[in-house]
Order: C-alpha cells, then sequence, then structure tokens
C-alpha cells in the first residue's frame, strides 16, 4: 500500500476558502495569542481575529482539513471552481484573480459561466498591461479604473465586451457589472521576505494607523465609528479618511497578518493533494503531472 503523501501548490485565497467555518476546541489556539493581539483587537472585529486564528492552525497543520472534510457530507463541502499545481512556478499560479457575481442556483450553471467568463479574461488575468494594482471592469461605464484611486486607465476592449454580452445573453441575470482583477495572493507576495520583515510591517502599519487615527479628534471620532466594519464596507463608504483608513491601514494590515502565519508555518504554500481531491478541486493542465 502506497503511504506517500503528496502535497502540492494552491493560493493563499484558495486556502481560504477551504477553512472551515467551526474548527473542534482542541484545535484551536487561545485568540490572545495573536501576533500583536493587544494592538490589533482595536482595528479588527471578531470574526476577522477569528479568521486569523482559524488560518494560524490549519497551516500548522493542514491533516486538520483532511479530518474535517472526510466526515461532513458533500453537500457541506465548498464549491471549488480551482485547480491544485504540482509545478511552483506554473503561470497558472501566479495569475491574477478576477473577483466578480454569478447570480444562479445551479451548481453546474455556475461552473459553465465560472469557465466562460475565465475565459473572456485570459488576455488580462495571465498579462495584465493596465496597472500593477487591482484594476475594475465597469462594464455600465464602460471604463476600466484602479481600485484603489479609482483613476480611468480606458475603456473595456470591443472584444471582451462582446464576449461578455454573449455569456449574459445565454445566462440572463447571472453576471453583476463590476469585474474585478487582483495581483495574484500566492507565492509573489512575500516569497523573498523573513518572518523578521514581515514583523516590522506590521509593527509600522500598527504605528502608523494609530497615528492616523489619533491626528485630531475629527478623524479619530469617525474612524471610532467604523474601526469593526468589514474591509471591503468601509471601502465602499463615500468619505475620503474612512477609505483611507481601510484601504493604506485595515486591508494591507490584514494581508501582512496572513503572510506572518504563511511564512512562519507553510512557506511553500502547500496541502495535501487528497483533501483537494476530496472537495473538487482539480489538477492544473498546464503542470498536471503524467
Amino acid at each position: 500500500m502506497d503511504t506517500h503523501v503528496e502535497d502540492v501548490f494552491i493560493t493563499q485565497f484558495n486556502l481560504k476558502r477551504i477553512i472551515p467555518e467551526n474548527l473542534p476546541e482542541y484545535a484551536r489556539h487561545d485568540i490572545a495569542t495573536l501576533v500583536c493581539y493587544c494592538q490589533i483587537k482595536n482595528i479588527f472585529n471578531t470574526n476577522e481575529l477569528d479568521q486569523f486564528l482559524k488560518l494560524w492552525v490549519v497551516l500548522e497543520d493542514t491533516s486538520i482539513l483532511v479530518k474535517y472534510y472526510s466526515e461532513i457530507s458533500d453537500k457541506d463541502k465548498p464549491e471549488a471552481y480551482s485547480s491544485y499545481h504540482h509545478d511552483r512556478d506554473c503561470l497558472e499560479l501566479h495569475k491574477w484573480y478576477l473577483d466578480y457575481s454569478i447570480n444562479n442556483r445551479s451548481h453546474k450553471k455556475r461552473e459553465e459561466i465560472s469557465a466562460k467568463v475565465r475565459h473572456a479574461f485570459k488576455d488580462y488575468s495571465y498579462k495584465n498591461n493596465y496597472s500593477s494594482e487591482g484594476v475594475r471592469f465597469d462594464f455600465n461605464e464602460n471604463t476600466v479604473a484602479t481600485i484603489r484611486e479609482e483613476k480611468i486607465l480606458g475603456t473595456i476592449p470591443e472584444n471582451l465586451k462582446n464576449e461578455l454580452d454573449t455569456i449574459s445573453i445565454k445566462y440572463p441575470g447571472a453576471l453583476g457589472h463590476l469585474f474585478d482583477l487582483y495581483p495574484n495572493s500566492g507565492i509573489h507576495s512575500y516569497k523573498n521576505c523573513s518572518i523578521t520583515e514581515i514583523e516590522n510591517e506590521i509593527n509600522r502599519l500598527i504605528s502608523e494607523s494609530e497615528a492616523f487615527r489619533s491626528s485630531n479628534p475629527f478623524i479619530e471620532k469617525k474612524i471610532a465609528n467604523i474601526t469593526y466594519a468589514d474591509i471591503k464596507k468601509i471601502k465602499e463608504m463615500q468619505d475620503e479618511e474612512k477609505q483611507k483608513w481601510a484601504i493604506e491601514f485595515k486591508e494591507p494590515l490584514s494581508r501582512a497578518i496572513t503572510n506572518y502565519y504563511w511564512i512562519k508555518f507553510n512557506p511553500e504554500l502547500t496541502v495535501n493533494k487528497t483533501i483537494l481531491d476530496s472537495i473538487g478541486f482539480k489538477p492544473c493542465r498546464r503542470c498536471i503531472k503524467t
């Protein structure tokens, strides 16, 4: 009997998707032992802190995932449209992440729509010539803009509009009008970064966020009212100081804390292949072993 355990590569984002909502008590750490807990408890809400904690636990021992998913029914497992990779340098592993919504109750239809949308955006996912930061395609406004600064970079290419129109006609009401491309969440974000460097980054962001927050009573009151709101909700608020709090401090700090645990416990971003197979991940066709 072959007892070899094969590890494969996935992105940070995809691991977050499969982290269980509820971990058994034996698999939990004291929340007060999170990195810089005394400071970050004043920045992140309970759910956000819990996500850091669960990520830490799973990265420290990915066998928890195997045990968890072996004990639940298929209907309770997360949907997976993603691949795992045998080659750390696979082009698919490093492409940009496309974020958009699909409104359709059928699992099969969502998979079909997702495949068509990814194909339509292939020229932008693999080689983004617009910007080094996140880019938003707004099909209502016919604009391509940076997500952070909302700087207009141009109009949506005609061939992309035509492909999305074709998908929308075939699947009425399934797609929204916003499609966001983000730099890949995986390896490249920290592969040359040490624990000391990421700890320094965390401390810097905490210090700068506290300085911004207390810069004057007006801003302090504003931030106090939205401190524990989700990052996405704060970024959507029509308020310059609130958006700055989310974009320049809370969101980068969340990324830094996440990277801290990845670097410390799983710098290779590997996960047991068995668990990924069991919840619907597919081997990448580009780097599949033959």
